[in-house]
């Protein structure tokens, strides 16, 4: 498990340990969502640099696939 505790040892725990993993879990991702939050926040003050990239990259791969290459394959 990503939290560092196997299945079989949450399976041998008691429902109190059970409970207090499982809120652990929950409270430490509630924290990562409000980062996540944060960033995308972050990301969308940029709209116009972000629009260019993209059209960039599809221009390069758009080109790319009219020549008939394939990237990574």
């Amino acid at each position: 498990m990503a939290n560092g505790i196997s299945k079989e040892t949450f399976k041998g725990m008691d429902v109190d340990s059970k409970l207090g993993v499982l809120f652990d879990y929950s409270h430490d991702n509630y924290h990562n969502i409000e980062t996540m939050k944060a960033s995308i926040d972050v990301l969308r003050k940029r709209p116009l640099f972000n629009k260019c990239l993209s059209f960039a990259g599809g221009a390069v791969g758009g080109f790319l696939a009219a020549l008939g290459l394939k990237w990574g394959g």
